[in-house]
């Protein structure tokens, strides 16, 4: 489990576009970010099969002139399903708009790398003195 909260201000423009459907709504968001800066950004992995295992993270960092497209929607949910609600004379009395959106960007680019950077006040550190597996590390 990664934990990770930080503290920022940011300058930016942001555009979005709403999509409406009966039971669906997708709003498209396009994000052009002039300047980020956390500083704080703390970061912790723990280990969920040893609990005494964790590793952590303190530091900043900065972005510049990053362009972001993001992606949400909502959905008109029934418990008995759309088609199910219209067949049984129309009782939508269990129905509710339910929003999601994920955490990663749909698209995303950096227009200056060398702008961006981050640094750690503390070190990378575990509780046992070693670095959390990665993909990197794993033989195929």
């Amino acid at each position: 489990m990664i934990v990770n909260p930080h503290l920022f201000g940011e300058a930016s423009i942001w555009s979005s576009v709403t999509i409406k459907l009966i039971i669906l709504e997708v709003t498209l968001t396009l994000k052009l970010i002039g300047f980020k800066f956390s500083p704080l950004d703390f970061q912790a992995a723990f280990d969920l099969d040893s609990t005494n295992r964790y590793c952590s993270s303190v530091g900043f960092f900065q972005d510049v002139f990053d362009i972001r497209l993001d992606i949400s929607s909502a959905a008109y949910e029934c418990h008995n399903g759309i088609i199910g609600t219209l067949r049984e004379g129309g009782d939508s009395s269990d129905c509710v708009w339910r929003t999601y959106q994920p955490q990663l960007p749909l698209w995303e680019t950096t227009l200056y790398d060398k702008g961006d950077s981050t640094t750690d006040y503390v070190a990378w550190k575990c509780t046992d003195d070693s670095q959390l597996d990665t993909s990197e590390n794993r033989q195929d």
